[in-house]
């Protein structure tokens, strides 16, 4: 009879079957999907098992193991992408990837001590977005099909071009978050925060 950690990794095959060719991420693959399948979210699976890859190829090149890296080889890691390749939010986000996977790899008592563990992170700026912003024209043919479409959709649309709201945040507003023109919004990771908006119409 198959074992629940062989299950898990016949059921998420799909996420990894294309990385056949990096010897760390096939030599590790139960505790890559193991953890991969810690996260709810499909979209969360797969950036991390981007990341992780991309630091796997990186091991690769280096001859290390994935289960015997030092501090050094982060700190090396971070700092060749910091300089020749991504942005400081794209290196922070990868280095939180991989802490994470040393800390579900320390939890499962797989390894005695992470060497991520208070590894340096490169400044980012929360304000800074590489996001493409609509121009006026688009916002309003985005907001005009909205209109013609149904008022729920106007409400949603009108929302998130007049707060820049996630869609995710919009979407798990309820009523009683609203109150005199402000919104009680849950950000990401839980967080709680007010927001002035004027005029809300609530579509049904």
């Amino acid at each position: 009879m198959p074992s629940e950690l062989e299950i898990i990794t016949s059921e998420s095959s799909e996420l990894i079957e294309t990385d056949s060719t990096l010897p760390n991420f096939v030599k590790y693959r139960e505790h890559i999907t193991s953890w991969a399948l810690s996260y709810a979210s499909a979209n969360t699976q797969q950036a991390y098992l981007n990341d992780l890859k991309i630091f796997c190829a990186f091991l690769d090149e280096a001859r290390a193991d994935l289960l015997q890296v030092r501090r050094t080889h982060l700190d090396v890691f971070s700092r060749v992408h910091e300089k020749y390749t991504d942005s400081n939010a794209s290196v922070a986000r990868r280095l939180a990837a991989i802490s994470a996977f040393y800390r579900f790899l320390l939890l499962d008592e797989v390894i005695d001590k992470s060497p991520a563990d208070y590894i340096r992170r490169p400044p980012v700026d929360p304000d800074f977005t590489a996001t493409q912003a609509l121009t006026q024209r688009e916002a309003l043919r985005l907001l005009d099909t909205a209109t013609e479409h149904s008022l729920r959709a106007q409400t949603l649309v009108d929302l998130l071009l007049s707060t820049g709201l996630r869609i995710s945040e919009a979407l798990n507003i309820r009523e009683s978050d609203i109150s005199q023109g402000r919104l009680l919004i849950t950000r990401k990771g839980g967080k709680n925060q007010r927001s002035t908006y004027p005029s809300i119409r609530c579509g049904t």
